[in-house]
């Protein structure tokens, strides 16, 4: 499966002061962040699009209807930051730390998260088209009542993931090594290996009601 990537300027503005432009300026575009210290800011309705930021860190951060465009994130920490209601697209994230991070009722399209680690990562009530999850430490991924849609696991660990009342359509799992899924009853539109189907069997048993003598 394709995504659309970003296309990125190679001369942007290099930002010193990255907690002051976010504090102070709602359209923020064309900038490249480095070694930014973002933890714990309040915003609302911020918008950046066709910059980079690396080594930056996000934690615990809080800003709802946050709109992303064209941009990539490298080496950040976005442990227990929170994007309710946030929109991404076309954005990249390698190599990064999502523990705890809540994008719930958010929505994603042409994403790609990389070499990063997610656990209790919130996707609930969330739209979620064209994302790839690439050679990603997962558990506990939650993507309850969710529109899922083009979205492929490529060489990840899952230990957990949940698709309780999600609505999906291609969705595949095949290729990673999956432990562990929740939400038996809502596994149409999913592709998952023999070896993994055997592996899940007691699982999906066990939610779909199966006693096994």
């Amino acid at each position: 499966m394709k995504t659309l990537k970003p296309t990125i300027k190679r001369d942007l503005k290099a930002i010193d002061d990255a907690t002051n432009l976010f504090l102070n300026e709602e359209t923020i575009y064309e900038v490249s962040i480095n070694d930014a210290n973002l933890s714990g800011l309040k915003l609302k309705d911020i918008k950046l699009s066709d910059s980079t930021v690396s080594k930056s860190d996000f934690s615990r951060i809080f800003c709802e209807k946050l709109e992303i465009i064209d941009c990539e994130f490298k080496s950040c920490d976005f442990s227990g930051s929170q994007f309710p209601s946030s929109n991404w697209h076309i954005t990249s994230i390698d190599s990064s730390r999502m523990c705890g991070a809540d994008f719930q009722n958010s929505g994603l399209k042409n994403v790609t998260i990389k070499n990063s680690k997610l656990e209790i990562v919130n996707f609930r009530f969330s739209i979620l088209e064209n994302i790839i999850f690439e050679d990603c430490m997962i558990d506990d991924l939650d993507f309850y009542n969710s529109k899922l849609k083009n979205i492929e696991f490529i060489g990840c660990t899952i230990d957990n993931v949940n698709f309780a009342n999600a609505f999906m359509k291609n969705i595949d799992l095949s290729n990673s090594k999956l432990s562990n899924i929740k939400g038996a009853g809502c596994l149409k539109g999913i592709t998952i290996s023999y070896e993994q189907l055997i592996q899940l069997a007691p699982y999906l048993a066990s939610e779909l009601g199966l006693k096994i003598k």
